[in-house]
């Protein structure tokens, strides 16, 4: 097993089509979660969590739906190689 992160900048570009375009021509069954950094192992279960307020706020203010999980801070990715 391989463990790794991936960060970027805001704006960058990581996204979850960015994992699998990546990762499953490799051979790999990619699952990506997102989460806000407020929850453990729920993130698993589809539980990204509630954002601090601040990040709600100027979410809100740009058009983005804070309860949405394409608002969530960050996205852990799962991959696990076809056998």
């Amino acid at each position: 097993m391989i463990a790794s992160e991936t960060h970027h900048k805001p704006g960058a570009g990581l996204t979850a089509e960015l994992y699998y375009q990546t990762l499953e021509p490799l051979g790999f069954r990619v699952k990506v979660y997102p989460h806000n950094h407020t929850v453990g192992a729920e993130v698993l279960q589809g539980i990204y969590g509630r954002s601090h307020m601040k990040y709600r706020f100027s979410q809100w203010l740009s058009g983005i739906n804070p309860n949405s999980p394409e608002a969530a801070l960050s996205l852990m990715c799962v991959a696990r190689r076809n056998a």
